[in-house]
């Protein structure tokens, strides 16, 4: 596994011009499996609070403020805020990405076009600027990611997930990750029970970074399990979950990968989820 590459955080002005170039990479021949129909854009953000902001500010700012600016941005088909609980988002520094942050951001565009469309907008620009306000650009992360929904998932206010920041083992290639990841593990996970919602976010690119956008994270999953709040979405025990588990052990670096226990805030919800 190649090292992690030193890299500085993006500005606003990095950010604005990765996310107005993406597009334009996505479309290169082999950027993305081609299909008959595009699916839709997806950005997914670890978003890092501004050392100076209490948490408290920064979820009443994030959810209160930022959130809901986003409905005013042309062209955004969904929007959810998780919110991070239960200090699961504390710095980790045996992990990969070892970065204390606060919530994951995951924003849809129906296409690359409406993407750019509506980052070229005031109220897009707007937007940015807000979160400039309150976000530590260096230690947050933005990925394009291309969604695998292996069980569709619940989109409720409130919803309980677990977000897995998944690293593979020092000997694996990337490729040889993903290969098992989004075949024999997707396999096992359809017969899991309990299992309310599982999503796949395979990374395509990391915005405003330089080096491989794999260097930190190999692949980032959503899950939702049928557990009740009172185990805040742990997993429902069963020797499918069981073998589940012990298949994920084959291909992750369970020491440097990341576990996120979160409640999801649907400011926008995305087009043809479940609710």
């Amino acid at each position: 596994m190649e090292e992690a590459q030193p890299q500085t955080g993006a500005t606003r002005r990095d950010l604005m011009t990765a996310m107005f170039a993406a597009p334009a990479a996505l479309a290169l021949p082999g950027a993305l499996p081609a299909a008959t129909t595009a699916p839709p854009l997806k950005v997914l953000s670890l978003v890092a609070r501004k050392s100076a902001l209490s948490q408290d500010r920064f979820r009443q700012h994030w959810l209160g403020i930022h959130g809901p600016m986003a409905r005013k941005v042309p062209g955004l088909q969904g929007f959810i805020l998780s919110e991070a609980v239960q200090d699961s988002a504390a710095a980790a520094p045996g992990a990969n990405y070892k970065d204390r942050f606060d919530g994951i951001a995951h924003i849809w565009y129906p296409s690359q076009e409406a993407m750019r469309a509506g980052m070229a907008t005031q109220s897009a620009k707007d937007w940015l600027a807000d979160g400039d306000l309150f976000i530590d650009r260096a230690a947050s992360r933005n990925f394009i990611v291309e969604e695998q929904v292996v069980v569709p998932p619940p989109r409720g206010e409130g919803g309980i997930k677990r977000t897995l920041l998944m690293v593979r083992k020092p000997e694996q290639t990337h490729e040889a990750f993903m290969a098992h990841w989004t075949g024999r593990h997707v396999e096992l996970a359809r017969g899991v029970p309990g299992l309310a919602g599982c999503v796949y976010n395979k990374i395509v690119s990391a915005l405003g970074r330089q080096g491989s956008p794999f260097a930190e994270i190999d692949g980032i999953a959503e899950v939702w399990w049928d557990s009740g709040a009172a185990n805040m979405g742990g997993r429902v025990e069963s020797p499918q979950s069981a073998a589940w588990a012990a298949d994920a052990a084959l291909f992750t670096d369970r020491a440097r990968s990341r576990t996120i226990i979160s409640l999801e805030h649907v400011m926008i919800a995305p087009a043809g989820a479940p609710a």
